[in-house]
């Protein structure tokens, strides 16, 4: 995956935590037993199911839920600002991500986020250029995108800001650090 979803701060706990879409569906014993161990990581798992089932309505709401339930855990609003992004529901994903950072204004994983969604929405270039700088600048967090994923999407904000030279050198960053990545591959050759 390409945003983090390791550990979380918040409590553990079964009780009214799981992925409810699926508790009923198709499917939804599968991560019954991983949710017995631990509720925050079932729902994940029941997430990514329904994700892969395409079941966007499912999605969006058990994501919203997951920050109400887990608001400690950054890995919930970096999901569901990444969800919108995906669904072009960009003022939606700018929303999540400045609620985020209203408490956690250093979370790299949310400033991912924010650039992230503005080399997608070519909205808030400044502020995504920024927040990607501060990202490639610290320790990427534990199963958050590498920082190769950074530079390619801070490539992308420079080439829609039309600085093709520094997007040149973004991209070539990424393809450094990650010489397969096809989206860096792909976007140098077009420059």
């Amino acid at each position: 995956g390409s945003l983090e979803v390791g550990p979380h701060a918040a409590a553990e706990s079964s009780e009214g935590a799981g992925v409810r879409c699926g508790s009923e569906g198709a499917g939804g014993g599968r991560w019954s037993g991983i949710a017995r161990r631990d509720a925050y990581t079932g729902w994940l798992s029941g997430v990514k199911w329904w994700a892969a089932e395409r079941d966007t309505a499912c999605v969006g709401r058990e994501l919203q839920d997951l920050t109400t339930t887990y608001p400690d855990s950054g890995a919930g609003y970096s999901l569901l600002a990444a969800f919108y992004a995906n669904q072009n529901e960009f003022d939606n994903a700018f929303a999540v991500i400045d609620r985020r950072l209203h408490a956690r204004p250093n979370e790299l994983s949310t400033l991912f986020a924010l650039g992230r969604t503005a080399s997608l929405s070519g909205e808030q270039l400044d502020r995504g250029e920024r927040a990607l700088k501060a990202y490639i600048a610290g320790p990427p967090p534990e199963n958050a995108p590498s920082p190769a994923n950074a530079h390619y999407r801070l490539g992308t904000i420079y080439e829609k800001k039309g600085a093709k030279a520094l997007a040149r050198e973004e991209y070539r960053a990424a393809l450094l650090l990650n010489p397969k990545l096809r989206d860096a591959q792909k976007s140098l050759a077009a420059l």
